[in-house]
C-alpha cells in the first residue's frame, strides 16, 4: 500500500467520528473535517448529480430556454447533436486535459482506488477489458478508465481507454459532449467493432459486462457477475482475435 493511501485511510479514519441523533438512527458528520476531504466528497457529489440529474436536468432547461430570448441556443444544441450523432459510435472526442483534472484525483482518493498492473498491454493490439461489479453509478470504471487519476497511461503506455456507455446518454444537450471529452462512447456493437478495426491500434474497449441490470444485484460481502445474454463482448473478442 502507497504511502499516500495510508495518510488518506488514516485521514478518513479521522473523520469517521460521527454524532447518531438518538431515536432516528441517523448520523450527522462531524464539523470539523479536513478540508482536502471536504474537496473529496465534493469532487462525488458532482459526478453523482450528474449522472443522476444531469441529463434530464439538461434537458428541461434547454426545453425552458425554448420559450425566452435564448431559444437559439436550445435551437445550436439539439441541432448539434443530430450532426454529431456518429461520433459516440466513431471514438468519440476525447480531450487528454481533460483526463487529468485535479477534481478526479480527489474523487479517487474520497475511497481510494488503486489500479494494479498484472501484465503488459502490447500497444500495437487492441483489446476488450471487462470490468466488474457495476456498482451503482460504475464510479470505479470511470476513474480507471475515464481519468488518469489511477494513472492508466503511465501503466500501459499506447493504450487509449474508451469506458462504453448506454448510448441514451448521447442524446443530452450539452451532457453529451462533457463526457465525450472524457474518452466515454457508446456501448453498442458498431462502437466495438469501431474501435477494433477502424480506429487504428492501441484502442481498449472497456466494458461494465453486467450492465445497469447488475446495480439491482448488488450487496455488501457478495459478488454477482452477470453473463447471462451478456456474451456479446466475448464474441467480439473472437471476431476481432
Amino acid at each position: 500500500m502507497t504511502e499516500e493511501v495510508q495518510q488518506t485511510l488514516s485521514s478518513h479514519e479521522g473523520t469517521r467520528r460521527s454524532h447518531k441523533v438518538p431515536g432516528l438512527g441517523v448520523e450527522i458528520a462531524p464539523f470539523r473535517i479536513p478540508f482536502h476531504r471536504r474537496l473529496e466528497t465534493f469532487a462525488i457529489l458532482q459526478w453523482t448529480l450528474t449522472f443522476l440529474i444531469g441529463g434530464f436536468g439538461l434537458t428541461f432547461f434547454s426545453l425552458y430556454l425554448l420559450f425566452t430570448s435564448y431559444y437559439w441556443v436550445s435551437f445550436l444544441a439539439y441541432t448539434w447533436i443530430i450532426i454529431d450523432r456518429w461520433t459516440p459510435s466513431q471514438g468519440g472526442r476525447r480531450f487528454s486535459w481533460s483526463r487529468r483534472w485535479k477534481i478526479w484525483e480527489h474523487m479517487r482518493n474520497f475511497f481510494p482506488v488503486e489500479l494494479h498492473k498484472t501484465a503488459d498491454l502490447d500497444p500495437n493490439q487492441n483489446y476488450i477489458i471487462a470490468f466488474h461489479p457495476h456498482g451503482i453509478l460504475a464510479v470505479g470504471a470511470f476513474i480507471h478508465f475515464g481519468t488518469e487519476a489511477t494513472g492508466f497511461s503511465k501503466l500501459f503506455p499506447g493504450i487509449k481507454p474508451s469506458l462504453l456507455i448506454l448510448r441514451g446518454w448521447f442524446f443530452f444537450p450539452f451532457l453529451r459532449d462533457y463526457v465525450m471529452i472524457a474518452g466515454l462512447c457508446d456501448s453498442s456493437k458498431n462502437s466495438v467493432d469501431y474501435l477494433l478495426s477502424k480506429n487504428g491500434v492501441g484502442n481498449a474497449a472497456c466494458l461494465v459486462i453486467g450492465g445497469a441490470r447488475e446495480t439491482l444485484d448488488m450487496e455488501p460481502g457478495k459478488h454477482r457477475v452477470l453473463l447471462n445474454r451478456r456474451k456479446g463482448f466475448i464474441k467480439k473478442a473472437m471476431e476481432h482475435g
